[in-house]
């Protein structure tokens, strides 16, 4: 994992792009998460997307910033493509960052951690969309312009 200030804009600790929020708490934080993932979270998650999935809903948002929703979705999301039937194509998945930084390797590790954390890194691997979270300052704007 990488630190370097809250780059993301999380609000947390001192965590960077690609540290967890629950980073601090080592091994009971890791099994939390795997808690949630497999627990009853896990479960909503899937409920709530496959359902939407079978409603027509397909356009999916999600953020580091919104606790560990990349990581549910991209598990549940891995169920839909690969037991579910559904066709990833067919999806919408947009992620978001905070851009915080002129430094553009900053940005291309929030961007992979993203596809890490919803798991779709490798080849072939896309999002249909992309936003940028709490642009306020005109010198942000210019960041990503460039």
């Amino acid at each position: 994992m990488r630190g370097g200030g809250d780059a993301d804009g999380d609000g947390g600790d001192g965590g960077g792009l690609g540290e967890s929020r629950h980073s601090g708490a080592g091994d009971a934080g890791e099994a939390y998460l795997h808690e949630l993932l497999g627990g009853v979270m896990g479960h909503n998650y899937d409920a709530i997307l496959g359902r939407s999935l079978a409603l027509g809903i397909n356009h999916f948002e999600t953020a580091r910033v919104y606790g560990c929703s990349e990581l549910m979705f991209g598990v549940t999301l891995k169920k839909a493509t690969e037991e579910w039937g559904f066709k990833r194509e067919d999806m919408i998945v947009q992620p978001k960052l905070t851009f915080r930084s002129p430094d553009p390797e900053i940005f291309r590790s929030g961007l992979q951690d993203c596809f890490d954390r919803l798991d779709m890194a490798g080849e072939g691997a896309y999002f249909d969309l992309f936003a940028f979270h709490n642009l306020m300052r005109d010198e942000q704007i210019e960041w990503i312009t460039r």
